[in-house]
């Protein structure tokens, strides 16, 4: 892959009051936000948008214009302490979407947030509400697959440490609406302890299907301690369409893997 030199632009958020009646209790600031943009493509950034998602709530998204040459600017933002994720999507003059970013946020630490944007390409990510769970706690992670096109069958082999986790359940994702086939081998006897391999398919052709929720793998904590999930790159990892050939930009998959891991702590009850 080609290197990407990293151009930053430095978002600065002071958070402003909400009128003397308003309980503050709820906001906190964030020292510093810093997006930072790809060499290669970021003279075609016309605007920004910043996703702010939250346990219990999301607000609406906040829109920024990007000038030539701007490389920091101050900003009013406030910032929920119920946040748990930002996200940011870039948009070219035609209104079309050609960059993204995410990142967790944690306030136990004056860290900036960081961003790093990158192409709109096919990628598979793990997402689950909230990284800490309690021993003896069953939780949800979502196998998802994002700008993908004419999606007909999907397989993929995830890797967790059997120490830390048990996988209970798997079912099928948002994204099949139709008639499907799904084989996981977690309820195998001969299966390998600690590797969960997962296949779907559609049963109709003709119905192609693009991004969305492709599985939710429930796994139960089984001791306190830091374990992480993340999907393999091996010859098992497979999206193709009705065709059986790979889909278009297929390679992104790989070159985006490190985006299809979780760590998880897991704390005593």
């Amino acid at each position: 892959m080609k290197r990407i030199w990293i151009a930053c632009l430095m978002l600065i958020f002071w958070i402003i009051g909400c009128g003397s009646s308003s309980d503050q209790s709820d906001i906190l600031s964030i020292p510093q936000f810093r997006i930072s943009l790809p060499e290669e493509g970021k003279s075609q950034i016309s605007r920004i948008l910043v996703f702010i998602e939250g346990h219990n709530r999301k607000l609406l998204p906040q829109e920024f214009l990007v000038k030539d040459n701007i490389m920091e600017f101050g900003l009013d933002f406030t910032i929920p302490i119920d946040t748990e994720e930002i996200r940011v999507e870039a948009y070219d003059k035609e209104n079309q979407l050609i960059f993204d970013g995410e990142t967790k946020v944690s306030f136990t630490n004056n860290m900036p947030v960081n961003i790093n944007l990158n192409p709109i390409m096919p990628m598979i990510k793990l997402k689950m509400i909230s990284n800490v769970v309690s021993a003896g706690e069953t939780f949800g992670i979502q196998v998802l697959l994002r700008y993908a096109e004419d999606v007909f069958a999907v397989a993929f082999e995830l890797e967790y440490d059997p120490e830390f986790l048990q996988v209970t359940d798997v079912v099928e994702g948002k994204l099949w609406d139709e008639k499907i086939l799904m084989i996981s081998d977690h309820e195998f006897d001969n299966n390998s302890p600690g590797k969960l391999n997962i296949g779907i398919t559609q049963l109709e052709s003709g119905k192609i299907k693009n991004s969305g929720e492709i599985a939710v793998v429930r796994f139960w904590a089984k001791q306190a301690g830091e374990s992480k999930i993340r999907l393999i790159d091996n010859n098992r990892l497979r999206i193709e369409k009705a065709s059986g050939k790979l889909i278009d930009n297929y390679e992104s998959i790989a070159e985006f893997i490190d985006r299809a891991e979780i760590s998880i702590e897991i704390k005593e009850r």
